[in-house]
């Protein structure tokens, strides 16, 4: 199932720009991504 960032931060409860912040810090591991550069 995929999900966007925005459904992401939703579930999480946590803001769009925090997700990214962890992607950046490595906290979480940053998503593969379509040709498009879309999240999987």
């Amino acid at each position: 199932m995929d999900v966007t960032i925005g459904e992401a931060a939703r579930r999480s409860g946590v803001h769009i720009e925090t997700i990214r912040y962890y992607e950046r810090e490595k906290i979480i591991p940053k998503p593969i991504r379509t040709d498009a550069g879309r999240r999987l």
